[in-house]
């Protein structure tokens, strides 16, 4: 074959047959090779995904609880009555805010305006 020319599919299938007689059975293997560490990669990758959600699930549920504890300690069950709205809420930075709020606010609406202005 002359440079420059392309190579051809049958090109790729008869130098196979040369290097090794078993040439389908090399391109078999090579492709389950392929599929295999593709297979890998991907479970690998949803795992890691997986790993990130329940960990922001975990942040948000013990942010959430601790919002509430402090709010029930701090303003009784007025205080309480503001875990509807914060519930809403899915960031778990907004929700971090919050509860570094509540020490600062004197009313429980100080708290309502602070998380509505931040949303």
């Amino acid at each position: 074959m002359a440079a420059g020319q392309g190579i051809s599919a049958e090109d790729v299938r008869a130098a196979l047959e040369q290097a090794a007689p078993e040439g389908e059975t090399l391109m078999g293997t090579i492709a389950q090779e392929y599929l295999q560490q593709g297979l890998q990669q991907g479970l690998q990758q949803g795992l890691q995904q997986g790993e990130a959600r329940g960990e922001q699930r975990g942040m948000r549920q013990g942010l959430l609880s601790g919002i509430e504890l402090v709010l029930r300690l701090k303003f009784g069950l007025e205080g309480t009555v503001l875990m509807s709205d914060i519930y809403r809420i899915e960031e778990v930075g907004l929700l971090q805010t919050v509860l570094d709020s509540v020490a600062l606010a004197n009313t429980p609406d100080d708290l309502r305006r602070l998380y509505r202005r931040s949303n």
